[in-house]
């Protein structure tokens, strides 16, 4: 295990190394779009109809700095890659592309050492401004955004896409803009439950749910969620000397494919249908745009839990992981965001 002297030693490099890079790459590429802040519909004008984002996460888990056997420490570096294209003054298309690696890790690690693995594969649509009222600054964005099964855990839920409709609410409220965002997901999936080679030599067996599927392939238990509906507030404030802080909360309930399969093994207590799972997601942001105007840097904390506790008898403070930070339910971050 990585001592928590020399995780951060190795973060300091690796973070000042990305940054000198990205502000050399910026100045040398500032064609387009003087800001490209975010998809949600900001209103600089474009010199040119494309431009695009590189942006560089790197993400520490809060169980780095748990000491003793509870310690999971976890260091995730990723490079996320977007290029747009604009049509028109309303409609702009994405296509977004993320690579990470797990510099370090702990034993819920799901890929081998400093392997490097690629995201979901996302193309976007937006119509932005669909509704535009100035006079008391609302603005309504719908979007189209489809996502192939590209990553590692949509091949082991043998996601072939995913289709998220949704839309974007803006609402100037004096220093502060208020965004409400709602969106749908539907699935689609080879198999209603997480597979895995059948080379690997996995017992075929009902206990746990492994079937045998079609001979190279075996089930593992579990139902593939079908269906998910997005809810996310997010507050955006101005500050002073160029600095920004955004806060925002998202509630995510999700829908497993139905399932029906009673049979003798079936616990007398098993209700058969569909699976229903709640998750939230908080972000704490503090962003600062740089002197470097095709440069910003972000810092934050991420926490991602279900947002009620194990015994369902109460609500988890949503915006840091007091209970259990051994779970890396937070994370924290520092990006690089160079636009061109």
């Amino acid at each position: 295990m990585t001592s928590i002297r020399g995780f951060i030693r190795i973060l300091l490099i690796v973070c000042t190394t990305f940054t000198l890079l990205s502000s050399a790459w910026a100045q040398d590429n500032t064609v387009g779009a003087e800001s490209m802040e975010s998809e949600e519909g900001n209103d600089e004008k474009a010199s040119k109809p494309w431009g695009g984002l590189i942006i560089v996460d790197n993400a520490i888990g809060l169980g780095t700095f748990v000491q003793g056997v509870d310690q999971r420490a976890s260091y995730t570096l990723t490079v996320d890659a977007r290029v747009s294209w604009k049509f028109d003054d309303h409609q702009t298309a994405w296509l977004r592309v993320p690579v990470s690696q797990e510099i370090v890790q702990n034993y819920d690690s799901v890929t081998t050492a400093n392997q490097t693995i690629l995201g979901d594969v996302e193309a976007r649509y937006f119509y932005n401004n669909l509704v535009n009222l100035e006079d008391i600054g609302l603005k309504v964005t719908p979007y189209l955004w489809a996502a192939g099964g590209t990553s590692q855990s949509a091949r082991y839920q043998t996601r072939l896409l995913s289709l998220r409709p949704g839309v974007k609410v803006f609402y100037k409220l004096g220093p502060a803009q208020l965004i409400y965002e709602g969106r749908f997901t539907k699935n689609f999936n080879r198999y209603t439950s997480p597979t895995v080679d059948g080379g690997l030599g996995i017992a075929v067996a009902r206990l746990g749910g492994s079937e045998d599927l079609a001979g190279d392939v075996v089930a593992v238990g579990g139902v593939n969620t079908e269906f998910s509906l997005l809810n996310r507030l997010t507050a955006y404030f101005a500050l002073p000397a160029n600095l920004g802080l955004t806060v925002y909360y998202t509630y995510i309930q999700s829908w497993s494919y139905e399932w029906d399969n009673d049979d003798d093994f079936t616990a007398a207590n098993a209700d058969t249908g569909r699976n229903l799972s709640d998750l939230s997601q908080s972000v704490i942001d503090l962003s600062w745009q740089t002197p470097i105007s095709n440069l910003t840097l972000s810092a934050g904390a991420v926490t991602l839990q279900t947002p009620k506790t194990a015994d369902n008898d109460g609500f988890r403070f949503p915006f840091f992981d007091l209970v259990a930070p051994n779970s890396n339910s937070t994370t924290f971050y520092l990006d690089a965001i160079a636009s061109f």
